[in-house]
């Protein structure tokens, strides 16, 4: 039997509630891309600091053990470090490993002619100062590395 004035019910979803769940589903994944961001930005901040780190202890080690009776060095670029053989930075020498921290770091420093020379004998740093490895698209995340007069760096 039918009542008059009533539609019979339809199963399925209407248009506003699949706007609704939609909206819902884009407003959780903007968030999550949000927070994988945050976390990839983080992370690559942290592999330079350790690059920059590992350069500059090699180049200390290698001039404090006489490799090739040579002091070594490392000199900062706007998205990277170059370790290099002598007392003062050659560039294009075949000696020269470049290390590149990719498009997203960008480097500032505060040693003179950005770069340090470790002294044979003693490993004494030709300047101190501190190296700032910034995120390109938001120069407040950064990370900072300080060289201390006996040669010994460390991230603050």
């Amino acid at each position: 039997m039918e009542f008059s004035g009533h539609k019979p019910h339809k199963a399925g979803f209407s248009a506003l509630e699949l706007v609704v769940t939609l909206a819902v589903v884009m407003l959780a994944a903007t968030l999550a891309i949000g927070a994988l961001q945050s976390e990839r930005n983080a992370r690559t901040l942290e592999e330079a600091t350790a690059q920059t780190l590992a350069l500059l202890r090699e180049a200390r080690s290698r001039t404090l053990s006489s490799d090739a009776g040579m002091q070594f060095g490392v000199r900062f670029e706007s998205s990277g470090a170059i370790l290099f053989q002598g007392s003062a930075f050659v560039d294009g020498a075949p000696e020269n490993r470049i290390v590149w921290f990719g498009a997203r770091v960008r480097v500032s420093t505060t040693l003179p002619n950005e770069s340090v020379v470790f002294g044979r004998l003693t490993g004494q740093a030709s300047g101190i100062g501190t190296i700032v490895l910034a995120l390109a698209s938001d120069a407040m995340v950064r990370r900072t590395v300080a060289i201390e007069e006996s040669g010994i760096a460390y991230a603050e």
